[in-house]
């Protein structure tokens, strides 16, 4: 009851407050003003054309006039309703009406108490007040001209246009008479147009030009405005601070539009704009644009969104607004007509759907959630809504708009009160959608500060938590380093023992079998021994134990020392080591030689390790440090390779402990990653940097700069720098031939593809110690064949994935999807490629191979291959029998000093023998390698003759065949420049193709015919 009551009051007093309103607002009783005349009182006469004499004719003749407006008429005066026009201008006509002269006059008196008036002791000065007058127009009393608004070109068109509302013209005194008086209107515009005459009912009168002046001065229409436009760019500015909260935006749009519509309807915009055409196109947009604005404000505040209705509504609005700024102002007036008819449905979808419909689903919501609740509740839920929720406050000033609406309607047709109570309304509604978002916003930065205050008590009691977590890790980091340091001590001490003893025992003579065991563990022991250094490094720097302890050097004995060491790790890898050292680096250097070592093999090691293939370039410089005590040196130190690179994203994690990048593709590369890590420690403590630039699939580029002091002033000089370049070309490396054990697999059969004679004698070479049966084909078509007609069946299918025709990814997506067999289906297949770069197994994985093996074909993953997929699929039995067949070893070359002088008896420039017959450890399968090469090289030099543009893609095929051929033979030479011309021929590179063809031909026909002179003999 206390709720009803409490609603009953607040209705109450809102409809005491607008009773109020009506009243304080309407127009005071003019009649108060002696002078106040009256025009609505007096008849108007009306006709086409205007002759100056008419300003002067009084008493009127009725025969003279066209037509006669009586007195209390409560229509406005507008020349096409008043005088008969020949030809109404068609609706939606694109072309302007001409202008015409019209004559308006009314007749009225002036009694003797007005003439006291403008004749007293306090003088008052008479007007006219004119509620809408156009378009052009000349005002004359009693034959006087007293206002002048036309403004024609030589052809008797209006320029500039002058339709007024509230217009108040200032009357000298004199120019009045006592008795009767002669008021004439020369108006000029076209015939239709709604603003030729006088458009506007009411006022119309002469009276104190002080009070005139009062009525046009609407103060509160342009505070209103004022208030209206700096709301809606307040809001701009906030939702440019929060974007999120779009309804800002749409709401400022609605308080700028209307504070526009009201201030072009306001006879103060004449002050500033005095062609009225221009302020009745932006009447009519903002007009437009009102109810599209005020949807858009509500929709977003409600559903975050505009819907398709309202959407489309602005569209529509938008083509009027363009149309009515393109063509005349009569064309505007009718586009007016249109958007009133179309302006009513938008509007009640608005008030309907947006606010009513919207309103109820809320509340039937509630109620759904409450369970079954009273009338009394409901009322009361309802009561809270409408005046707690933002969509409840904006029922209520829909509500109270519609109602004004109503009352502007009544007050036209009956009450003539002359409030215009829509403008009120407008503004409670703008300024009371205004409190909403502002409450909206302060609930924002209540729930904002009350979260804050929430973070900064979690912030600080996390800082506390924080605070203890590192002081209980920091001493568990210290009993970690201090025990790795221990425990890698304790290790080292055995391991010594082992490596030493072993180094020993290698020095005796031993049984094969023996020393190759023996060899076996020292090399084992060594790699132990250096992962084991690496942790002690670590645990030292973290306790803080490490010590850096400079000594004097020689940098030239450093410098070979380290490149010797990791010049065996290349080993059998097609790896070119180029080394570039600066004749002017200082001899002698002070510094920790042992850590700088460490750190050239921590870079170097790496450089070899990650890359398969390619070139690996070490270059040391040396710059001189000016600003520092005594004479110091920057060395600087580049390592560049052309391996397998590094992800932009794992750059940061490079120098991480234990940290091992890319694992999937570096599975089978050894290590721990603390090389890195250490490295940048060591240089950290030297007052060095590191930096690294790469590319994911071409190389990576290490750059190094140590500080170091200088303590001589004599250089390594030109010779020594060139001896340490040539070091590269004397180093031997270790032939895993020599220790492989191979399985005995004469219950294997194994079929090789390739398009090139060489390359498959260098497969049949590799394979025969095996004891695989081996069968030889030359091309894809040639497999399928094979493989579909299952005369024999083979345990393992090793392919090239380069040939001409058919390439080898091509025959087995046939192998694998169109012959249909099972057998076809499941046969092992292997890629033979040149291209083994990181990521290429999960290439040939997705195009149906089971892997690949890299050429110039590695003996390791051979071995691993047939390990893997022949071998290991056999049974026990299978394996022990084979074992027991297996025959007495073939004569092998296997005198390393033997291969050595047979090689300087057959030497042939541009040709490895020595490396050709260690690769196949059998002198006797070289040499018929040698002879395949001999026979099949021919047809793949003619093929490279006469290169052009449109048969790249050929040439590269063939230049990949002898890349391979060369290879396996230990032409390198010749290998490294058909690879060079395979590069350019797949880019494109045609001017590097035709310019070193002729070499790479010149070259390959000299080591033909020094072979063939070798093999005769």
């Amino acid at each position: 009851m206390k709720r009803i009551l409490k609603y009953s009051v607040y209705t109450a007093m809102i409809l005491a407050a607008v009773i109020i309103l009506i009243f304080l607002l309407k127009p005071r009783n003019t009649q108060v003003s002696p002078l106040h005349i009256d025009l609505s009182a007096s008849p108007i006469y009306a006709k086409t054309g205007f002759d100056p004499a008419d300003t002067l004719r009084h008493p009127l003749t009725i025969a003279n006039w066209q037509n006669i407006l009586q007195p209390g008429r409560r229509n406005a005066a507008i020349i096409r309703d008043i005088v008969p026009i020949n030809n109404r201008r068609s609706f939606l006509a694109l072309k302007d009406e001409a202008d015409e002269e019209f004559t308006l006059a009314i007749p009225f008196e002036v009694d003797a108490k007005a003439m006291a008036a403008m004749n007293g002791v306090i003088p008052v000065s008479p007007g006219i007040l004119l509620a809408g007058i156009g378009d052009n127009w000349e005002v004359y009393i009693n034959g006087t001209l007293v206002e002048y608004q036309v403004f024609l070109d030589n052809g008797g068109r209006i320029t500039s246009h002058r339709s007024y509302r509230s217009i108040g013209i200032p009357i000298h005194k004199e120019l009045l008479k006592e008795g009767d008086n002669f008021l004439v209107f020369r108006i000029i515009g076209p015939p239709s147009f709604g603003y030729t005459g006088f458009f506007y009912s009411a006022p119309y009168y002469i009276d104190d030009y002080r009070l005139v002046e009062n009525y046009r001065n609407d103060y509160t229409m342009v505070i209103f405005c004022t208030l209206y436009i700096f709301m809606g760019l307040y809001h701009l500015l906030l939702f440019l601070m929060r974007r999120s909260a779009r309804y800002n935006l749409y709401y400022s749009f609605l308080s700028v539009t209307v504070g526009i519509y009201f201030i072009t309807r306001s006879p103060i915009v004449y002050n500033f704009i005095v062609d009225s055409s221009i302020t009745q196109r932006l009447e009519y947009a903002s007009l437009f644009l009102l109810v599209f604005f005020l949807g858009s404000f509500i929709e977003q505040l409600n559903f975050q969104r505009i819907l398709l209705p309202t959407r489309i509504y602005g569209v529509f609005c938008t083509i009027l607004i363009m149309l009515q700024a393109a063509f005349p102002l009569q064309f505007g007036e009718e586009i007016l007509v249109i958007w009133e008819i179309c302006c009513l449905p938008a509007f009640a979808y608005i008030v309907i759907n947006d606010v009513i419909l919207t309103f109820g689903r809320n509340i039937t919501r509630q109620w759904k959630h409450q369970g079954e609740t009273s009338k009394k509740i409901k009322l009361h839920d309802i009561g809270n809504a409408l005046l707690q929720t933002p969509l409840g406050n904006i029922v209520l000033a829909i509500f109270l708009l519609v109602c004004s609406f109503v009352f502007d309607l009544l007050d036209t047709l009956v009450l003539h009160t002359g409030i215009l109570l829509s403008r009120y309304s407008f503004f409670l509604f703008t300024m009371s959608s205004a409190f909403i978002l502002a409450r909206n916003l302060s609930n924002s930065y209540s729930q904002v500060s009350q979260q804050k205050d929430e973070l900064e008590a979690l912030v600080d009691e996390r800082t506390q938590e924080l605070a203890r977590q590192v002081k209980i890790a920091e001493s568990a980091s210290r009993a970690k380093s201090e025990f790795m340091a221990t425990m890698s001590h304790e290790i080292r001490t055995p391991l010594n023992a082992i490596i030493g003893f072993s180094d020993i025992e290698l020095g005796k003579p031993l049984p094969e079998t023996t020393y190759g065991n023996i060899e076996k563990i020292r090399s084992s022991g060594a790699t132990l021994l250096g992962i084991i250094n690496d942790i002690l490094d670590i645990s030292k720097i973290e306790a803080g134990s490490f010590e850096i302890i400079p000594v004097a050097y020689d940098t030239a004995a450093l410098i070979s020392e380290a490149v010797r060491l990791n010049m065996v790790r290349i080993g059998e890898k097609p790896i070119i080591f180029e080394l570039s050292v600066s004749e002017t680096i200082p001899e002698k250097l002070f510094g920790d030689e042992l850590r700088i070592k460490q750190v050239f093999n921590n870079i170097l090691s790496n450089a070899i390790k990650y890359t398969k293939a390619g070139k690996v370039r070490l270059e040391i410089n040396h710059d001189p440090l000016s600003g520092v005590p005594g004479s110091q040196a920057l060395i600087t130190i580049k390592v560049s390779d052309t391996g397998m690179g590094i992800r932009q994203e794992d750059i940061e994690k490079l120098f991480s402990e234990y940290s091992q990048l890319d694992t999937k593709a570096n599975r089978k590369i050894e290590g721990t990653g603390l090389g890195l890590s250490i490295t940048k420690k060591l240089l950290t403590l030297m007052g060095g940097t590191i930096s690294v630039e790469s590319e994911y699939g071409k190389g990576s580029i290490f750059t190094i700069t140590v500080p170091q002091k200088i303590i001589s002033d004599s250089v390594i000089g030109k010779e020594k720098a060139e001896m340490l370049t040539a070091l590269h070309l004397t180093e031997d490396h270790n032939n895993p031939a020599q220790d492989l054990k191979r399985a005995w697999m004469p219950y294997g059969r194994v079929l090789v593809v390739d398009d090139v004679l060489t390359n498959l004698e260098v497969a049949r070479g590799l394979l025969e110690p095996y004891g695989l049966a081996i069968d030889c084909v030359s091309s894809g078509r040639e497999a399928i064949n094979v493989i579909k007609a299952e005369t024999l069946r083979y345990d393992l299918v090793l392919m090239d994935h380069m040939m001409p025709e058919m390439d080898g990814i091509e025959a087995v997506q046939i192998i694998r999807n169109e012959i249909g067999t099972s057998y076809a289906k499941n046969i092992p297949i292997i890629a033979l490629t040149a291209n083994a770069l990181t990521g290429n197994d999960e290439i040939f994985m997705s195009k149906g191979f089971n892997g690949f093996v890299s050429k110039p074909i590695d003996i390791m993953e051979l071995d691993a291959v047939l390990n893997k997929w022949i071998k290991d699929r056999q049974s026990t039995e299978t394996l022990e029998k084979a074992e027991k067949e297996r025959p007495g070893e073939a004569a092998k070359v296997t005198d390393i000093h033997q291969i050595e002088v047979q090689a300087e008896k057959s030497n042939i420039p541009g040709l490895d023998m020595e490396g050709g017959i260690k690769r196949y450890n059998n002198e006797k399968i070289y040499l018929r390698i040698l002879e395949a090469f001999l026979k099949s090289a021919p047809l793949l030099l003619e093929k490279l003759r006469n290169p052009s543009e449109e048969n790249l893609k050929a040439y590269a095929i063939s230049v990949h065949g002898l890349k391979g051929a060369a290879r396996g033979i230990s032409a390198n030479d010749i290998g490294n420049m058909a690879e060079e011309l395979e590069f350019a021929a797949k880019a494109g590179d045609f001017k590097t193709v035709s310019e070193k063809n002729s070499l790479l031909l010149e070259a390959a026909e000299t080591l033909l015919e020094d072979l063939k002179h070798y093999l005769v003999r």
